[in-house]
């Protein structure tokens, strides 16, 4: 994965993050297919600590290195951030977007968040 590879090059000058909102395909909700294929198989979380629980399970299936950050159960992250079903965003040392992918998976710009983040690491 890419962005393992930006976290691993850049991570002792710059934080990064995963924050992991509300379950995309609740097996409970609107599930697809290849979640049922793949054996992606959750429940919409109602409480922190089965939120806590599928992001461990993400983090683990999709081999991220980066530390997961639970948004919490009212969505406010989500919400504010758009960032349903999901979306890479790069923010500056002073709170200042600096890249904003567009809705995954389709128009997920990886490229222009390693770009925004290489940018940001300098020379």
């Amino acid at each position: 994965m890419r962005l393992n590879e930006a976290y691993d090059k850049y991570k002792d000058g710059m934080q990064f993050y995963c924050v992991y909102i509300h379950e995309a395909h609740p097996s409970d909700g609107w599930q697809v297919k290849v979640n049922l294929t793949d054996d992606v198989i959750y429940d919409q979380p109602s409480t922190m600590e089965e939120r806590a629980d599928v992001a461990e399970a993400c983090q683990l299936d999709l081999r991220l290195k980066m530390p997961i950050l639970l948004g919490d159960m009212k969505n406010e992250a989500a919400l504010a951030y758009a960032a349903h079903p999901v979306r890479l965003f790069v923010i500056d040392e002073n709170g200042i977007l600096a890249h904003r992918s567009g809705m995954g998976p389709r128009d997920l710009d990886v490229e222009g968040a390693l770009a925004a983040i290489g940018k940001l690491a300098g020379p």
